[in-house]
Formats: C-alpha cells, sequence, structure tokens
C-alpha cells in the first residue's frame, strides 16, 4: 500500500505539487489518484476541528481503502497539523511517506494572495494556519520558500524514487 501526504502551512505550494505528482506518476503509467479534502468539507459543512478533521480523514481513508488494494498510488494534499490525523492514517492505512512542505508565513501569505477568491483564505486564517503547522514537525521537510514549482517537483520526485 502506498500513499503519500503532503502536508504544509496554506500557501506552501502543496496543491500544485500534487498536480504536478500526479501529471509525472500518470506519464509513467503508474495508477495515481489525489484528494484535496476541501471540496469535500464543504459538502459535509465541517470545520476545521480536530473532530471535524477525523470523520473527514475517515470519509476519505473509505474512499481509498480500495484504491490502494487495486495499485495505485494515492496522494493526499492537506495541511494536517493535529498528530492524531497522521495516527489515525496509520493504523487505518498503514504507514505514509509524509512530505512537509514549507515556507516563511510572509512567503504564504503572499502566495494565498494570488488564489482564485474562491480559493482564497484571509490573512488571519493563513496565519493561524501557519502557526498550527510550525509547531508540527513530520516527514520529509522541502522548503518551497525561493524555488520554482518544478525544483519542488524534482526534489520531491528524488525523495519519492529513494521510497517507493
Amino acid at each position: 500500500m502506498t500513499y503519500i501526504i503532503i502536508r504544509g502551512p496554506a500557501g506552501v505550494g502543496k496543491s500544485k505539487l500534487a498536480k504536478n505528482l500526479v501529471i509525472w506518476f500518470r506519464r509513467r503509467k503508474i495508477k495515481i489518484k489525489s484528494f484535496n479534502p476541501g471540496s469535500l468539507r464543504r459538502r459535509y459543512n465541517l470545520s476545521f476541528s480536530l473532530e471535524d478533521k477525523l470523520k473527514l480523514d475517515n470519509i476519505l481513508i473509505q474512499k481509498t481503502k480500495k484504491l490502494i488494494n487495486e495499485g495505485y498510488v494515492i496522494i493526499f494534499d492537506e495541511v494536517y497539523y493535529y498528530p492524531k490525523q497522521i495516527t489515525n492514517f496509520n493504523k487505518k492505512l498503514g504507514r505514509p511517506i509524509i512530505i512537509s512542505l514549507k515556507a516563511s508565513l510572509k512567503k504564504c501569505l503572499e502566495r494565498n494572495n494570488y488564489r482564485r477568491s474562491k480559493r482564497k483564505l484571509l490573512d488571519k486564517n493563513v496565519i493561524e494556519v501557519y502557526k498550527l503547522d510550525k509547531s508540527f514537525k513530520k516527514g520529509y521537510v522541502i522548503n518551497t520558500e525561493n524555488k520554482s514549482k518544478n525544483e519542488v517537483l524534482k526534489q520531491t520526485i528524488k525523495l519519492l524514487k529513494s521510497k517507493l
């Protein structure tokens, strides 16, 4: 079973990396599926509390178990700042490959301002998530501060090749 968690604060580049990894895997004829829980959170009207995040994770875990058993590589693209979430994934899906993206708060706020209005977060929310995320260190760290999306992708692929 192979699944990857891409985590980090808002505006760090998680979704861009997930999309680029999907393209990379598909070009190599590897079955891949990526999940960004944001749309599910809105559909089920869930908050960012630990309880609601665990509910959302359990929905995702149920959706992905079959895919993993069919040989898919799964990518979860989310903040994941509660250690209990990672423990929940470990128990139900086995140990993930965790990639933690990081950048300065200034860079995260700057990138957030470039999002489409539908996905843009309030600055105070970006700051709050940044503080929560900063205290939770997990996985392989990739600094995205002054790197292009291609540089981040290359560094991530090099790491994944050694782990898959």
